[in-house]
């Protein structure tokens, strides 16, 4: 976003609330050294911005069967389509919108990479997305064989 910057303050509160969704602002403020107040107000311009999003994530279960894989997905223009279309597919576990190299992060858990390949096609059938990467160089090296 133009003349959206970020600080030293700001990114140390982004990974704070990736570590820790529920921090109070005055543990944040103890943390980063802010007040308790400019801390609220950063995030909630972090927020209001959609640099970023608090919300709950279901953890997997550590008898879980599946595989999971993040996307890393760009489009010309909106997210909406791709966002659709993961929220249709039953494994999808995370979405997150953002800028930079992608529009679009996900996700999603499968039972083999065969399911993996009818994701990630059914995401690059759709018109507005330009890139479909896996985040995870291992299911790239599984898919075309090396792994």
């Amino acid at each position: 976003m133009p003349g959206l910057e970020f600080d030293e303050a700001d990114l140390r509160l982004m990974k704070l609330l990736q570590r820790d969704g529920r921090a109070s602002y005055a543990e944040m403020a103890a943390e980063v050294g802010l007040s308790v107040s400019a801390c609220r107000t950063r995030v909630l311009r972090l927020i209001d911005t959609n640099v970023m999003q608090i919300g709950a994530i279901r953890r997997r279960a550590a008898t879980s069967q599946t595989m999971a894989f993040g996307f890393g997905i760009s489009s010309s223009g909106h997210v909406d389509r791709a966002v659709d279309y993961l929220q249709q597919v039953a494994g999808t576990e995370f979405m997150a919108k953002c800028m930079g190299r992608y529009n679009l992060i996900a996700t999603v858990g499968v039972a083999s990479v065969g399911e993996y390949n009818r994701v990630a096609t059914g995401l690059r059938q759709l018109g507005s997305v330009t890139t479909v990467k896996s985040l995870d160089t291992l299911v790239d090296r599984i898919a075309k064989g090396d792994g």
